[in-house]
């Protein structure tokens, strides 16, 4: 009997600590005004403020970045529509007068659009150096026009929803539900509405502008869920060749980027299977979409296939192929690896930073190698390898990163991988400088 009485008491226990550890399905940016605030006083000035102006009096325009905040609740839903509204409303407004480069980020699992978040912070880092660049190399170098203003959407969702310790670890498999359910939801529409910038920026060509908004989407860890079950479906559409004509597959906006995502390779396969299958791609072709997975994400190379075990067990599979795309992470899943980024001591990115010219002349480098289909890229700080079987060429990778460069499955910020996507996305983007 007391036996009983003790499970039943530790069994309320255990649930008290659930319910009293759960985070709140709420909207951590509700102030729908524009705020301006410096470089290290933004979060105090502007923390609940749905779109943040970082001034910098070092920068020409006096404008470091523009940050908005687009959150989504656990339907997928907005969670207050004048977000999205608001931050549109600003774009299409500043694409008037400006060429924008904007760049979302959508943040994994136990994170979420909360004053503080780690993932913020080290997003505001990248937003300033994207302005530095734009300030510096592009416009001496590359562009003899004046800076690009830099836009970092930041897409929140309740990827943390337990805040109880080591018991916080038993989210991971209700928030990759989740992530799908929020991928399918608004955030579609949020990424469709950002390329309707650029696409229009594009074609319109007002005058004193160049065309050259540019897109970038990053999603990490059931980031990265979200985003390809948001596009997944419309990169396979734009590869497919409608009109019978030969041509470039269509990219989303400019690039697409996944970090350690959490969602099982099946949902690639057939995009894998139709780029792997084309025998030829024109020189020029840039990448479309990148997959890059550290070789030590333990989440999703042990946590995740032993839940897709118990998710996955009334599921019925032709063969046993297909059961190991079932359960494995997309990045772990050898047959579909097309690059590995390996470690390099040649880490000479902070020079560069300073040289307009010497990055220029790098980035002319990479474009010429990749064009060439050279099998090894050098970047700073690592070297990006073909690991052979499918066409150099080919613009969606599966690159398996070195763990010395992604060391787990959260510690994405290290200076050879910010120094590796900020050559690469300028490699994808902005095509070969002349």
């Amino acid at each position: 009997m007391s036996g009983k009485i003790f499970s039943g008491t530790g069994l309320a226990l255990l649930l008290a600590l659930f319910l009293l550890g759960c985070e709140a399905n709420v909207i951590h940016r509700p102030d729908f005004r524009l705020c301006t605030g410096t470089p290290t006083e933004i979060e105090q000035q502007c923390g609940t403020n749905t779109l943040q102006v970082v001034a910098n009096p070092a920068k020409s325009a006096g404008v470091d970045y523009l940050l908005g905040f687009v959150e989504f609740d656990d339907q997928g839903q907005f969670h207050d529509r004048r977000q999205v509204n608001f931050l549109i409303d600003r774009l299409v407004e500043e694409s008037t007068t400006h060429n924008l480069v904007m760049v979302v980020f959508v943040h994994g699992w136990k994170h979420n659009a909360k004053i503080g978040d780690e993932n913020i912070e080290n997003f505001r880092k990248i937003l300033t150096q994207l302005s530095d660049l734009e300030e510096g190399f592009l416009t001496s170098g590359l562009k003899k026009s004046r800076p690009r203003k830099v836009v970092g959407i930041y897409v929140g969702w309740r990827g943390k929803s337990l805040d109880a310790g080591p018991l916080t670890n038993l989210s991971f498999w209700d928030r990759k539900n989740t992530a799908h359910k929020v991928g399918h939801g608004g955030v579609t529409e949020l990424l469709g509405r950002l390329e309707g910038i650029r696409q229009v920026d594009q074609r319109l060509d007002p005058p004193g502008i160049e065309g050259q908004t540019k897109l970038v989407i990053v999603g990490h860890s059931f980031g990265g869920a979200v985003v390809y079950s948001a596009l997944g479906q419309v990169l396979t559409e734009r590869f497919i060749d409608i009109e019978g004509k030969a041509k470039s597959p269509r990219e989303f906006g400019d690039l697409v980027v996944l970090i350690n995502p959490a969602f099982e390779a099946m949902r690639y396969a057939n995009l894998q299977a139709m780029a792997a299958e084309r025998p030829t791609y024109f020189t020029g072709q840039r990448p479309i979409l990148a997959i890059l997975t550290s070789e030590a994400d333990k989440a999703t190379k042990v946590a995740f296939p032993l839940g897709r075990v118990f998710s996955t067990f009334f599921e019925k599979e032709k063969n046993a192929a297909q059961e190991k795309e079932n359960r494995t992470a997309v990045g772990h899943y050898s047959p579909f690896h097309t690059h590995y980024l390996k470690w390099s001591k040649e880490e000479t990115a902070r020079p560069l930073m300073a040289d307009p010219d010497a990055s220029v002349q790098m980035l002319n480098r990479l474009g010429e190698a990749w064009d060439q289909g050279v099998e090894e890229l050098p970047f700073p700080g690592s070297v990006l390898s073909h690991t052979g079987g499918q066409n150099l060429l080919n613009p969606y990778l599966v690159i398996y990163v070195d763990e010395r460069i992604i060391p787990d499955h959260n510690h994405i910020y290290d200076a050879r991988l910010r120094d590796f996507l900020r050559y690469f996305i300028l490699l994808s983007t902005e095509g070969a400088p002349e």
